[in-house]
């Protein structure tokens, strides 16, 4: 955060909406990459994002330290995220049928889906998920998206470099496994 960014927050810390609107204009697309990268689903993403808009129009007065508004922020909406993902589990749950479907990491609209390279996706880590999310679909470069996770440029890299193969190995060996469970080109079964 630099002064600015750190005056306007201590502004809208003393009640100065306009401060206040500029700070939601600067961190909620951020805001909105790091949802979407944890749930790939573009309805819950922008569900969420609005829920933070209303935490920062009501609780900017609890922050005590400006500096810690993009943490305050981050923590705030992924644990609202954590929250639904629960409650969709114990909707499934509850109707006895634990339906991955309800997850939102599933819930992909097909002309978004890329077959296996989606589904693999989903499977990652999230710590390894986000960056390469945030580069490769939303295109953001390396230092940027060290910013929005908030760690080093070098952890960024060796998450990407790491995403990148697990998610190539996933990719070949569901491949792999089709292929073997299909007969090959002029033979039949």
């Amino acid at each position: 955060m630099n002064d600015e960014d750190e005056r306007q927050t201590r502004r809208a810390i003393a009640g100065d909406r306009e401060a206040l609107g500029r700070i939601w204009e600067r961190e909620r697309s951020w805001l909105a990459m790091i949802v979407w990268s944890r749930c790939l689903d573009r309805d819950l993403t922008a569900d969420l994002v609005q829920e933070a808009a209303l935490i920062l129009l009501d609780r900017i007065g609890d922050l005590r330290e400006p500096r810690a508004l993009r943490s305050w922020l981050k923590r705030s909406l992924l644990n609202r995220l954590n929250d639904e993902l629960r409650r969709r589990l114990a909707r499934a749950e509850t109707r006895q049928e634990a339906d991955p479907a309800l997850l939102p990491a599933r819930e992909i609209e097909p002309a978004a889906e890329d077959g296996p390279w989606m589904e693999a996706l989903e499977t990652l880590p999230v710590d390894l998920r986000e960056p390469l999310v945030l580069r490769a679909m939303e295109g953001l470069g390396i230092a940027r998206i060290a910013e929005i996770l908030e760690t080093s440029i070098t952890t960024i890299e060796t998450r990407l470099v790491r995403a990148r193969r697990l998610l190539r190995e996933r990719v070949e060996r569901r491949r792999a496994a089709e292929e073997a469970g299909r007969p090959s080109r002029g033979e039949t079964r």
